[in-house]
């Protein structure tokens, strides 16, 4: 903060310092319609605090519930050449609800000015009674209205909680916590990966079939017209081995069974085809395509190239096994879910979470009391029109000389 001995060094002069407690001689703050007035004489022991191009700042220091604010700025004025005044404008309110005084004060470049002399507290604080009135009681209201409005979205969102807690009530069959001890198990339904044995393989057949039917390998060309391609293609490499089978025999052994796999490649895609919902067919396995190897997962070849058309047969029939396998799977899985210990172990849970969801709600319809409280009062305080009650007494005549409400 700046001192009188540092203002009075900075004026070059002997002038005598103010007396303790006393506004200091040639400066004057006073108050207006909602304004702080700043005026001084060129002798004034501030006029070197106040050269043209010092920036001042009226800043506000007050208690609240959360702790003391400090340092609040309120407005802020800039001395211009030959200027020997300063307004600043305050605000309505203050940005927190104040429990005590509001302190006031004017600095320059982060120091506080004085106005008046030492001795007797502090020589910077100073209070505006009427505009402190109003502010607080203006802060306060918009404090409450905030609070009001947090209450009622609470008040809101517990009530969506209820309605879902009520609904939940309903569907469980219980009344209140007591009712939790007799709840049991639920059947825990087979998901869609799970059926009889005997019906694995068919299902395997329907994923794979369907999988067949997403892959492109040429633009405008059917799956089905894929199939029948390999098929035709191995047909006649067959046919050609079988008339040079003196000269390659393991040729024949390998293409009747790549015959094997196409017919029956052909006859499952078919049978698709034929089944009922299959145009609305949905996978039950993970994954969307038919994966192919090597080569053979190369876009834009041909299907009836020889590394194109194994790779299909042999992903096709990867497909097959492993489709399978995922669906002995899922029913193994499913079955030792359905193991007594298991079902206890779930029935406990059940137990445990119904008892839980019932003190969560005994909870919040306690919070709902201490907001029905917390509002009341809030309106009651409003409908007293407190103010600050730290004016004393004082009329707020515009030309007062605040330097005169001292403050810490």
């Amino acid at each position: 903060m700046l001192t009188w001995a540092m203002l009075a060094l900075a004026a070059g002069c002997a002038a005598p310092l103010p007396r303790a407690g006393q506004p200091l001689p040639g400066l004057r703050v006073s108050g207006g319609a909602n304004a702080v007035m700043l005026e001084w004489t060129p002798d004034s022991l501030a006029a070197p605090a106040l050269r043209a191009g010092t920036t001042l700042d009226l800043v506000a220091e007050y208690p609240t519930a959360a702790g003391r604010v400090t340092g609040e700025k309120l407005a802020t004025a800039r001395v211009s050449a030959g200027m020997q005044n300063l307004r600043f404008t305050l605000p309505q309110a203050l940005r927190n609800a104040p429990t005590g005084a509001v302190c006031l004060r004017l600095s320059a470049g982060g120091r506080a000015l004085p106005i008046r002399g030492a001795g007797a507290g502090a020589t910077d604080g100073f209070r505006y009674p009427s505009w402190e009135r109003q502010s607080v009681d203006t802060s306060r209201s918009r404090a409450a209205e905030e609070e009001l409005a947090a209450l009622a979205a609470a008040d809101r969102r517990d009530a969506a909680e209820a309605k879902d807690f009520a609904s939940w009530k309903r569907s469980a069959g219980v009344a209140d916590a007591a009712g939790c001890d007799t709840l049991t198990a639920d059947a825990m339904p087979a998901p869609r990966t799970v059926m009889a044995p005997a019906e694995q393989g068919r299902a395997a057949q329907l994923e794979c079939a369907w999988r067949l039917k997403q892959l492109k390998l040429e633009p405008g060309v059917s799956a089905e017209t894929q199939a029948d391609a390999i098929l035709a293609y191995y047909d006649r490499a067959l046919r050609d081995a079988r008339a040079r089978q003196g000269t390659d025999p393991g040729s024949v052994t390998l293409l009747t069974r790549r015959v094997g796999q196409a017919r029956r490649m052909q006859e499952q895609l078919r049978a698709f085809n034929a089944s009922a919902g299959a145009a609305s067919f949905q996978p039950r396995l993970v994954g969307w395509e038919l994966m192919l190897s090597s080569s053979a997962s190369a876009q834009g070849q041909r299907g009836t190239d020889a590394s194109v058309a194994s790779g299909i047969l042999d992903s096709y029939d990867s497909c097959l096994r492993d489709s399978e396998d995922q669906f002995r799977l899922a029913r193994e899985t499913w079955e030792r879910e359905q193991d007594p210990r298991l079902a206890r172990g779930r029935a406990e849970a059940a137990k445990a979470q119904c008892r839980s969801r019932f003190t969560q709600n005994g909870q919040m319809e306690l919070r709902a009391q201490q907001r029905a409280q917390k509002r009341a009062q809030l309106l009651a305080r409003g409908g007293q029109g407190e103010g600050s009650g730290s004016a004393q007494g004082v009329a707020a005549a515009s030309a007062a000389d605040l330097a005169a409400y001292t403050c810490g």
